[in-house]
């Protein structure tokens, strides 16, 4: 599911003229949802993310074990060859 963004420019509040312009992504919202499809879109993004995570901690979990000796190093090179 893509999300769909606008630039938005703003100011700093309290400058006269605006000061410094920043540029801030803002959600544009497309049609409308219910509540189903709604739920459903945060189960998949949460389920990922939850992938995500695990994978990562898992990721740690070896560098630390390589530090320790515990675990063979492998080149880069031969990990890209698997994909």
């Amino acid at each position: 599911m893509s999300v769909k963004i606008k630039s938005l420019a703003k100011g700093q509040p309290g400058v006269p003229g605006g000061g410094e312009i920043k540029y801030y992504a803002s959600a544009v919202m497309d049609g409308e949802m219910d509540i189903d499809a709604l739920t459903k879109a945060i189960e998949t993004i949460t389920n990922e993310r939850a992938l995500l995570l695990s994978e990562i901690r898992e990721a740690v979990d070896n560098v630390n074990l390589v530090k320790k000796g515990r675990l063979q190093a492998r080149p880069a090179k031969d990990l890209l060859n698997e994909i």
